[in-house]
């Protein structure tokens, strides 16, 4: 067995651990633990400028707005941070379009009664 019983006590405590978090304490970097793994650590050494490097962080994201799932890594390099925050902010706009447009269509008519 490579872990012992008290590097398990000193990782998870006293505390029972499901399925999924053993998979994902023990998964080796560069895959996925499981289907439902929302984040992984990269194994494979940088492949070119902006590049992860090994030992990055990817985090699974959707973007409900675009109904997009992706990849993204956790800790962003500094020039990838503005256009981050710029689509997150093009999302809120969209949200807040989307539910004016809501209002609007559940709003009376105003067309005038001519009578008839």
């Amino acid at each position: 067995n490579i872990v012992d019983a008290d590097t398990v006590q000193a990782v998870c405590g006293d505390r029972r651990v499901s399925l999924e978090e053993f998979l994902e304490l023990m998964c080796e970097d560069g895959f996925r633990a499981h289907e439902g793994a929302k984040q992984v650590v990269l194994a494979d050494p940088p492949r070119g400028k902006g590049s992860p490097r090994g030992g990055s962080k990817l985090r699974q994201q959707t973007r409900e707005v675009v109904g997009v799932t992706m990849w993204i890594r956790q800790d962003p390099p500094a020039w990838e941070v503005p256009k981050r925050q710029m689509i997150d902010a093009l999302e809120v706009e969209i949200r807040r379009w989307r539910h004016m447009a809501m209002l609007e269509a559940a709003r009376p008519s105003d067309i005038l009664d001519d009578g008839m």
